[in-house]
């Protein structure tokens, strides 16, 4: 189960490079996101194939709230200056 789920983070992370680097992002962006996602509750250690849409989708929408709040509050989120 350990080497599906690692085969699997591998080949998800091949597929998201083209779009990241379209994108513009670094590897630092890209990790400081999955740092944000991981405190916000989501644990890609524990993904699993039928649950990792929907669980990378309620990271999602977890972070995004936090941001808005942050951003209503005037605290600086990722991407703006601080």
């Amino acid at each position: 189960m350990k080497r599906f789920i690692l085969i699997s983070l591998i080949v998800a992370a091949a597929l998201e490079m083209p779009s990241a680097l379209a994108a513009g992002l670094t590897r630092a962006d890209v990790i400081e996101h999955l740092v944000d996602l991981e405190n916000v509750g989501y644990r890609s250690s524990s993904a699993s194939s039928l649950r990792y849409p929907y669980d990378a989708e309620a990271a999602q929408e977890r972070l995004a709230a936090r941001n808005a709040h942050k951003d209503a509050k005037g605290v600086p989120t990722v991407g703006q200056a601080r």
